[in-house]
């Protein structure tokens, strides 16, 4: 037998070592070291010491500094009395920007270009993605978050006279910030005595996990000028147009498409979680050649409790198993067996106030590859109609109240009073939605920003959240069509139809 040359054989252990680095664990790569994961805090002022040690420090325009972890994806330019950050992944389809940078070139030319925030702010509407995109002009800096609001971003101020304004990823950063770690209003509901919800208990309205911090909501932007602080209401500004089914279905494919795209390449691999629903069908349905094209770099998952036996996650393990072997892609079921004890540091120094699903964070950071993108189908229900009851035709706090629990809670005038706050904050009234729908703007901004959001960050410990589903043009199609078609989610059955994905 003819011995390998050691420059073959070489080569044969480098491609091996370089396979199962790739393939590490995040709990192998990290080590529970990664606290405030994909983070960032931006101040008009100083950032203290409380930030992690391995943490990027960027002095910006206009007196801003930044301060954010070395995974958080990003881009700033700054020219002409104007900056423009993006935190996070933002893609841009009318200009075919599929990377961050990209994308803050163009958001940044019609921020230069305009004499206010109005192209600015179009450009920002038709962006999707996940992240938090900032403009400075002049004195003003404004604040903008993805459709959703799936890249959280809470505020909040120190000082009497010259007061400073924190941004953050996380209400913690901003509670070492201003000094202020009270979390009364957190624990008034979590506790609250009526409240009750078999899927997770949420927080309402303007509550955050810390008292000193208030969230930017899905389509309202933040106004800083000085130490002022406005929550504006930005979206939506005109009538929704509507669609026949098959021009819906051109536009959900084209955008679905476009964004899947751009979120394959924002890490060397990529898991597309599948449940038994249509939300996460219509992902593979829309998308199954360019998940072949990466074949060797994308894995299907679900997850399952197995010592529970849940009959909910079975029935997703069971279908998605199956549509893996159809698609002919590998498939990966990830064992929530309960919180790791090492796991436990890491995750209450990132969330000492509220915990969402720390057990789904615990599975991931010890059974998903490390740097991995993790797409989520969450979203789609905006189109599919989450509230299918139609009952109510005005906003009021009471109706918010009900919506937010199916409990005793929602009788609780303390709980009203809260929900009136965010009405205010939000503008959240019938002149301000432009003949949209009040079930799904609610659902949208509240449900989507607070819930869904607060389980992102959690799984940026362990993931890149990837979200096909976040962009407007996309929910807007879906939006677009006849109530009795929405709720029948002929959209989803007409993308099915045409990939013959059965």
């Amino acid at each position: 037998m003819t011995s390998p040359s050691d420059n073959t054989l070489q080569q044969a252990w480098d491609r091996y070592h370089a396979r199962h680095k790739r393939s590490a664990t995040v709990a192998d790569k990290y080590r529970y070291e990664n606290t405030f994961a994909k983070g960032y805090i931006l101040a008009n002022g100083v950032i203290g010491d409380y930030v992690p040690e391995s943490w990027t420090r960027v002095k910006l325009e206009r007196g801003y500094n930044l301060a954010m972890a070395p995974d958080l994806a990003h881009s700033y330019l700054s020219e002409s009395n104007c900056s423009t950050l993006v935190l996070g992944h933002a893609f841009h389809k009318k200009s075919g920007s599929t990377k961050t940078a990209e994308t803050v070139a163009v958001l940044h030319e019609k921020l230069v270009a305009d004499r206010n925030f109005d192209s600015f702010e179009k450009t920002v509407l038709d962006t999707s993605g996940r992240y938090v995109a900032i403009a400075i002009r002049g004195s003003e800096a404004r604040v903008y978050t993805d459709p959703m609001a799936t890249l959280t971003c809470f505020w909040g101020q120190t000082g009497r006279w010259k007061r400073t304004t924190y941004l953050a990823s996380h209400s913690a950063l901003i509670a070492h910030a201003t000094g202020n770690t009270e979390v009364t209003e957190n624990r008034w509901i979590m506790r609250h005595p009526d409240y009750s919800n078999p899927g997770g208990k949420t927080l309402p309205a303007l509550i955050a996990p810390h008292d000193c911090t208030t969230e930017v909501i899905a389509n309202c932007h933040l106004s800083i000028q000085g130490s002022k602080v406005t929550h504006v209401r930005y979206f939506p500004k005109h009538e929704l147009e509507s669609l026949s089914l098959d021009e819906a279905t051109d536009v959900f494919m084209d955008e679905m498409r476009f964004n899947m795209e751009a979120w394959l390449g924002v890490a060397d691999h990529s898991y597309l979680a599948l449940t038994a629903g249509q939300d996460s069908r219509a992902i593979l349905s829309a998308s199954l050649d360019l998940l072949n094209h990466k074949s060797e770099d994308v894995t299907l998952m679900t997850y399952h409790f197995f010592k529970k036996g849940a009959a909910t996650t079975a029935t997703d393990l069971l279908k998605a198993n199956q549509m893996a072997l159809d698609a002919g892609l590998r498939f990966k079921v990830i064992d929530i067996d309960g919180v790791a004890k090492e796991v436990g540091p890491l995750y209450n120094a990132t969330f000492p106030a509220w915990a969402r699903f720390p057990t789904l964070t615990s599975s991931f950071y010890e059974q998903l590859q490390a740097d991995s993108a993790l797409f989520i189908g969450v979203g789609g229900e905006i189109g599919t109609v989450f509230f299918t009851g139609r009952e109510q035709s005005t906003i009021t706090p009471e109706w918010l109240a009900k919506k937010y629990a199916y409990s005793k809670v929602s009788e609780d005038p303390e709980l009203i009073k809260k929900f009136q706050d965010y009405i205010e904050y939000t503008q959240f009234t019938d002149d301000r939605l432009h003949g949209y729908d009040l079930h799904d703007l609610f659902y949208w901004e509240h449900r989507l920003t607070k819930w869904a959001g607060a389980s992102y960050a959690e799984y940026d410990l362990a993931a890149i959240v990837a979200l096909p589903f976040n962009s407007r043009r996309l929910i807007l199609a879906m939006l677009s069509l006849p109530y009795e078609q929405r709720v029948g989610r002929a959209i989803y059955a007409e993308v099915v139809k045409r990939s013959g994905i059965k």
